[in-house]
């Protein structure tokens, strides 16, 4: 989750609690020692793998976790893909901030 998208959160939801992984290895470790999230913000571009395998992973190994899109891809396919694999909802990083605390 970028800075920018943290800030979002903040101003929304000032109460919600989060934590920030910038890569999937990081975002599997917090899920291991915090099992009380209840939710993941998914980048699809992750350093460190692609974020439709990450999806998929989660989805087979905590299948009640939801779990959103937020991409900078307007693609008609990539939408498709990511609920496909399990995404409760996707968010174009160009919508207004709006739009991701509604999703």
């Amino acid at each position: 989750m970028s800075a920018a998208l943290a800030s979002v959160l903040r101003a929304g939801k000032p109460t919600a609690a989060y934590a920030l992984a910038q890569r999937a290895a990081m975002a599997l470790r917090l899920l291991a020692l915090q099992p009380e999230i209840g939710l993941v913000i998914l980048d699809l571009a992750l350093p460190d793998t692609h974020g439709f395998d990450l999806l998929v992973y989660l989805r087979e190994q905590h299948p009640q976790l939801p779990a959103m899109v937020v991409s900078a891809s307007e693609s008609v396919e990539d939408i498709r893909r990511a609920f496909a694999a399990g995404a409760r909802a996707y968010v174009v990083k160009s919508s207004p901030p709006a739009a991701m605390l509604k999703a």
